[in-house]
């Protein structure tokens, strides 16, 4: 605290984590100096192993600061108006950027007359949202020439290509390919007609956290799955209804994983066991596992998953989704007028589960939020994808 001074002379600070300074917090009149020792394996949002508060000063002589993480400074933050000299042998070294995992508020999951509330987070980012007709105009303008930092494929000829504008922000730029022009984007502007080139902003994915109760009871993992339905326009499959190969599995562990997650994030993704099904048998505790058992970064939930009558989803009500503006321009389908969410709409989104026959996959019902199955080859059904995360790994 201002006026406190701590001299570290030798040993080692590890393993600490807060949100400013792992291992140390240099407040506004503090002084801290590092003679020898060392601060190895420390975590923060900010300054992984230091934070140099405005008015703080820290003096680094000596000593190895090494192996600390930050979302922001790795190794020292120092705030304007701090105060930072390093000299002598002092050595900083193999300090690394990492993403931290941040629980948000709960919110109501489902429809409106759904009574579920799960925490959330965000993790990852993707085209979501439409830019607005101002903006849209100014990014076509500006786009030709400059070089695209990712490419999003969705199927075929829907293919968005994204660039960082003079804001440091990422925008996807793509032709619409809406299920209907009647509908309207989240801001009330009618959606673009097909063939139209049209810009989505690239934002953080909200998530909805399944299992928290039993990570924060020492849990290692939680699972996430999407708050909306991110696209539409991916099939299941062009033929069959078994997950392991489908294009859906494909898609969602090819594509939409290398593109949705940076390399610090994807160290965070556990690899799960995904339980599958076969054909027609979907209705019992069983059913899952009598497939061919799949080992997935991304996946989609099963029949029986949100079926389950204890389970988190045992009620219709709480499986309504909303699609994001981007699904909607990717051939997602919301009826019209119909709406039991906080947006426009809902839409139907894909299960991973066979249906019967065997060119028949499960998806969430639009209007009861129930069960039913559509030709595999469908392309209006919304994708909500699902993962574990490894938070052991922070």
């Amino acid at each position: 605290e201002s006026g406190g001074r701590y001299t570290h002379n030798g040993g080692t600070i590890s393993g600490k984590s807060k949100m400013y300074g792992g291992a140390v917090f240099v407040a506004s009149g503090g002084h801290f100096t590092m003679e020898s020792g060392e601060i190895s394996g420390c975590s923060a949002k900010y300054g992984g192993a230091i934070y140099v508060a405005n008015g703080g000063e820290c003096i680094i002589n000596g000593g190895t600061i090494t192996k600390n993480k930050a979302e922001v400074a790795p190794a020292i933050y120092v705030e304007k108006g701090g105060s930072i000299t390093i000299s002598g042998e002092s050595i900083i070294k193999e300090n690394t950027i990492a993403k931290f995992i941040r629980i948000g508020p709960e919110e109501t999951v489902g429809s409106v007359s759904s009574s579920l509330k799960l925490k959330t987070t965000t993790f990852g980012t993707f085209p979501q949202t439409y830019v607005g007709d101002s903006m849209n105009t100014t990014l076509e303008n500006w786009y030709s020439g400059k070089a695209k930092v990712k490419t999003y494929t969705i199927r075929g000829s829907q293919v968005w290509d994204a660039y960082e504008y003079t804001d440091g922000e990422l925008y996807a730029r793509g032709k619409s390919l809406p299920y209907d022009t009647i509908y309207k984007y989240e801001n009330g502007t009618t959606i673009k007609s097909t063939g139209a080139a049209v810009w989505f902003k690239v934002e953080p994915i909200k998530w909805y956290i399944l299992n928290y109760d039993a990570w924060k009871n020492g849990g290692e993992d939680i699972e996430l799955l999407s708050e909306l339905a991110l696209t539409s326009y991916v099939r299941f499959d062009d033929s069959s209804n078994i997950w392991s190969g489908s294009e859906l599995q494909m898609w969602l562990n090819g594509n939409f994983y290398n593109t949705a997650f940076d390399e610090y994030e994807k160290d965070l993704i556990k690899k799960s066991e995904v339980k599958n099904n076969i054909t027609g048998d979907y209705n019992s505790s069983t059913s899952d596992g009598k497939g061919t058992t799949t080992s997935d970064y991304i996946y989609c939930k099963s029949y029986w998953e949100m079926y389950d009558s204890d389970g988190v989803f045992k009620n219709d009500a709480n499986r309504h989704c909303s699609p994001t503006d981007f699904a909607l321009s990717n051939n997602c389908y919301m009826p019209a007028g119909f709406s039991t969410g906080y947006r426009a709409g809902t839409c139907s989104w894909w299960l991973r589960s066979a249906g019967s026959p065997d060119n028949y996959a499960f998806y969430v019902y639009i209007y009861t939020g129930g069960f039913r199955f559509n030709p595999v080859d469908t392309e209006y059904h919304g994708v909500r994808p699902a993962l574990h995360l490894n938070l052991s790994a922070q």
